[in-house]
């Protein structure tokens, strides 16, 4: 991987599954891994209306935007684990709060493994239809296997309006 800053390539699957591991971990004790490739009918689920995602932007001269996606059942479970509370008890503004901190703290991880040194965005809820897109992203599908929980994490280099723009120079 290069070292300068802004040419080095996005990070690998097996990055992206040890950067979310450690954050999902620590703040759930929930480790993630790479999918098996069995489990690729499950971004289905991540399709479905009920599904959460939240997104971030590292901005900078090479602008990227990170981006999380689950499943209602894998949200509704990695916010009970993080906030100690009984399933039913996990109400949307939770999972989203829970998401737009695992964003956040991805992010900043992708930001130092990438040399950028570049300022964070705010995290906000978005559609995950945005972001399971793979012409716009970089994804990768991670599995929780005690749990069966299905999580996709992107990085991206499309605009904040949303449109793409595969070399994004903003700065």
């Amino acid at each position: 991987m290069s070292t300068r800053a802004g040419s080095a390539p996005l990070p690998s699957p097996e990055d992206l599954a040890r950067l979310v591991s450690k954050v999902t971990e620590q703040m759930c004790s929930l480790p993630f891994s790479l999918a098996a490739p069995e489990a690729s009918a499950a971004l289905e689920a991540l399709r479905a209306p009920t599904a959460r995602a939240s997104k971030i932007w590292i901005e900078g001269p090479r602008a990227l935007a990170v981006a999380i996606v689950l499943d209602l059942k894998s949200a509704k479970t990695a916010a009970s684990a993080a906030f100690a509370l009984p399933a039913e008890e996990v109400d949307g503004d939770m999972i989203d709060d829970l998401l737009r901190e695992f964003v956040n703290i991805i992010a900043g991880q992708i930001n130092i493994l990438l040399k950028l040194d570049h300022s964070l965005g705010l995290p906000s809820a978005v559609e995950p239809r945005e972001i399971l897109d793979p012409s716009q992203w970089h994804g990768t599908l991670l599995q929780n296997e005690g749990e069966s929980l299905i999580l996709w994490v992107a990085v991206g280099a499309t605009s904040p309006g949303g449109s793409p723009e595969r070399d994004c120079k903003r700065g």
